[in-house]
């Protein structure tokens, strides 16, 4: 069984899987032998993989040619991606600003802190907004919620805050992919 620690939210309770023309959101499962191979490869620094059932976003569009079927993964809610954000989680105050929205796992955190005002998310793939905001996560929050979270479509390397906006609190959370 997977034990989601506070504030984190397992979100095969709030994602479906969702596919797009280059990217999809999946739920998978880790079983508990294949849990302790991989706990046993990674340093333990990166968290400890648990049995249980998750939700990934990956891109399918990323490798060299359509007969590869393997996938490149973005991101995940397994304990090691938990652990790597918790800090971040657990310190953020004010107006955030968050660049790379993912499977959105940072938002319903940010949203229990009666410390952050408003989430601002930036997101350079609009497909990736569409599977993970619109038609995930964004329904599922209470109107109060949702008028503290805005997405923006862009690049956080050449974004620029609105004149006048302050952030408190910044998380960068762009990578490649993490398989």
């Amino acid at each position: 069984m997977t034990t989601f620690c506070p504030p984190f939210t397992p979100m095969v309770d709030l994602l479906e899987p969702t596919v797009g023309k280059k990217f999809a959101i999946q739920k998978f499962a880790v079983r508990a032998g294949q849990a302790r191979i991989e706990s046993l490869l990674w340093p333990a620094s990166y968290g400890r993989l648990e049995a249980g059932e998750y939700m990934r976003l990956i891109c399918h569009k990323d490798l060299p040619n359509a007969d590869d079927h393997r996938i490149s993964v973005w991101m995940s809610d397994t304990p090691n991606e938990r652990l790597w954000s918790l800090d971040f989680i657990m310190r953020a105050h004010g107006d955030v600003l968050v660049a790379g929205l993912g499977i959105g796992m940072v938002i319903p955190a940010l949203l229990r802190s009666p410390d952050v005002k408003r989430i601002l998310v930036v997101e350079k793939e609009s497909e990736v907004i569409s599977l993970t905001w619109t038609q995930n996560l964004e329904p599922k929050l209470t109107a109060i919620d949702r008028e503290r979270v805005e997405i923006a479509h862009g690049d956080i390397f050449e974004w620029y805050p609105p004149r006048g906006r302050w952030f408190s609190t910044i998380w960068l959370d762009v990578w490649g992919d993490v398989s």
